[in-house]
């Protein structure tokens, strides 16, 4: 029903009935129900302002729910991928080898050099291996070791230190961490 715009002052407005398209006066009050002179059809009025805001509450509602389920899945998706990384980065990387045959052998000659060249090889703890390379032109291996160990002092001391080695495998030069400046 679609209210016009002239209303008479006993509270009745000028309406056309949906079913016969003729004009017809219907009470100014929603939910009244009267019958159409010219088709004598049941009809009712409402109120097209308070219909309205209750479709855009329902609207507001069901938006409210999708983005309710879409924050949860988020934050589950946020939650999972957090605890991936997580793992992945506090995953012990002290023998992590690439799977590399060479490098198992030349971090198993090192832990060999550091055990009989410390003052205490019991105490020997390894913490991280990386920068595995093999240089062709003078066959030589080279790691970076960071490794824990007891001193003279019986201290516990975290060391990180070059290692390079020939194509036997025998440690020719220990380095400091400290002693390389990178570029």
């Amino acid at each position: 029903m679609e209210e016009k715009k002239n209303q008479n002052s006993n509270n009745i407005a000028m309406v056309e009935c949906p079913f016969c398209n003729k004009p017809i006066e219907a009470p100014d009050k929603a939910d009244v129900i009267f019958t159409c002179p010219n088709c004598h059809k049941e009809l009712i009025t409402y109120d097209k302002v308070e219909r309205k805001k209750e479709t855009l509450r329902n609207e507001r509602i069901k938006q409210e729910q999708i983005y309710k389920r879409y924050k949860k899945k988020f934050k589950w998706g946020s939650i999972i991928v957090l605890i991936i990384s997580l793992y992945l980065y506090t995953k012990n990387t002290s023998d992590y080898t690439y799977n590399n045959p060479r490098q198992q052998d030349i971090q198993m000659a090192v832990k060999n050099y550091l055990k009989q060249n410390l003052d205490d090889p019991d105490s020997y703890k390894s913490a991280s291996w990386y920068g595995f390379t093999y240089n062709k032109a003078d066959k030589t291996y080279s790691i970076w070791h960071q490794y824990r160990h007891r001193n003279e002092y019986n201290a516990v001391q975290l060391e990180t230190q070059f290692f390079t080695l020939d194509s036997q495998k025998n440690v020719i030069q220990v380095r400091d961490g400290e002693d390389f400046v990178f570029n």
